[in-house]
């Protein structure tokens, strides 16, 4: 009986002693978390949003497999999805997600009035306001041949879990601006399709 007993206590202590050490991992690894700051953290955030999606080669910069990683420049995942870049003045990461072409600089002036139009659209309170953006707001590659979902985070008053997790929604309600909204807006703009009543949310999402 001495024995068993003996035993049994054996395999408690032992589970004990596994928790401690898990928890206190746990503890150290946020504890160093917790002690980058600035572009380290960007750097550590960006990392980990990488490996959470599977991204093997993790960054790039002008289709290079090997860029020279530093802040206060774009960090493309390889994906070509996302594109990161950290401010060093103000200490906001700027997470941009592809959205939609846009329009090049050649072409006619009926086209890029057009385009024009609905861009502008989607920053109008009364017509994309009505369509979620995660926080976020929209801009454009400096030729105006990609459109961005944007949001800024202000590094160091994110733990890493609510960083990811804001990223994620970010990228779901893009994916609905470039199959659904995107589409949704131009009808409104150029064919006086009804703007919504309601706002347009992943749940409560008639553009499906």
């Amino acid at each position: 009986m001495n024995l068993i007993l003996k035993k049994h206590k054996s395999i408690f202590l032992i589970g004990i002693a596994a928790i401690i050490i898990v928890v206190g991992f746990y503890i150290l690894k946020e504890n160093h978390i917790n002690h980058l700051t600035g572009w380290q953290r960007a750097e550590y955030f960006i990392a980990k949003f990488s490996e959470k999606n599977n991204i093997s080669d993790r960054i790039r910069r002008n289709h290079e497999v090997k860029p020279v990683v530093k802040p206060d420049t774009d960090i493309q995942l390889f994906n070509g999805a996302e594109i990161f870049r950290f401010d060093t003045q103000t200490g906001v990461l700027t997470v941009k997600m592809f959205t939609g072409d846009g329009h090049a600089i050649t072409e006619k002036k009926d086209t890029v009035d057009k385009f024009m139009k609905f861009y502008n659209a989607l920053s109008d309170p009364k017509i994309g306001g009505m369509f979620d953006k995660a926080g976020g707001y929209f801009t454009h590659s400096d030729d105006w041949k990609e459109i961005y979902l944007t949001k800024d985070y202000k590094i160091n008053d994110f733990k890493l879990d609510e960083f990811l997790k804001q990223v994620d929604y970010q990228e779901r309600v893009n994916n609905q601006w470039f199959s659904h909204w995107g589409v949704a807006v131009a009808n409104i703009v150029h064919q006086g399709k009804p703007i919504p009543t309601q706002p347009v949310t992943l749940e409560n999402n008639p553009y499906k």
